[in-house]
């Protein structure tokens, strides 16, 4: 699994790069009119930062299919969950002064992307079957 994950790593920031020029003509103004203090990253430091955490993403997935025993839909739903708070949420606790369209618009993009990167990584990565006991967790297994 180590090989193909780490071949994955130069597509991880794909989806994300996708669905931020997605919501582009949404949020771009904000950014080039200078709202709330805001100015357009460069795209070197887009891709970089959606590397840093497309590879971040992928390491915790790889940790929670070590202890994971549920299905591999309940896998999808958790990721997309935890991704999304990780994400948005820490962005909206920072955007008290962001207009509400900008907030909005970015919370349904992470959402989405979220939902996208979970949904590829664990059909790739993920066992079809989790666990041959269902409802017992690593830990409780006798």
């Amino acid at each position: 699994m180590g090989v193909a994950v780490g071949g994955s790593r130069p597509g991880v920031p794909v989806v994300y790069f996708v669905f931020g020029i997605m919501v582009s003509p949404i949020v771009a103004g904000y950014y080039t009119d200078g709202i709330a203090g805001l100015v357009l990253p460069s795209t070197v430091l887009i891709v970089g930062t959606q590397v840093l955490r497309g590879i971040l993403h992928v390491a915790i997935i790889i940790l929670v299919m070590q202890i994971w025993y549920r299905s591999r839909r309940q896998l999808v739903i958790a990721l997309t969950a935890s991704f999304f708070v990780f994400v948005a949420m820490y962005d909206v606790v920072l955007a008290y002064e962001m207009p509400i369209v900008l907030i909005a618009t970015h919370a349904v993009e992470v959402l989405a992307d979220s939902f996208v990167f979970s949904w590829i990584v664990v059909a790739l990565f993920a066992p079809l079957v989790f666990g041959s006991d269902s409802g017992r967790t690593p830990f409780n297994k006798r």
